[in-house]
């Protein structure tokens, strides 16, 4: 489910809007289109994952952009 239209688009700090490398443990922020081009670290407990912000990512959530799961694999027996 969406936000309201009425409230404004959540951000964490607002440090963001003015620094170029930001680290942000905030997963839960909207990408703005002032964004774009700039460098964020986002953590997924475990490590720091550097994104550049593109313009196809405006309206998403940093969180959205770095897994917290490892993907598993099954392992296959030789035959």
């Amino acid at each position: 489910m969406s936000r309201s239209r009425w409230k404004s688009p959540f951000i964490k700090t607002p440090s963001i809007l003015i620094d170029n490398a930001v680290s942000d443990q905030t997963r839960a922020s909207i990408i703005l289109p002032s964004f774009i081009g700039k460098i964020f670290k986002i953590h997924n407990g475990k490590k720091n994952f550097s994104i550049r912000v593109t313009v196809y990512m405006i309206g998403h959530k940093f969180g959205e952009f770095v897994q917290t799961r490892k993907v598993y694999k099954y392992k296959y027996k030789k035959q």
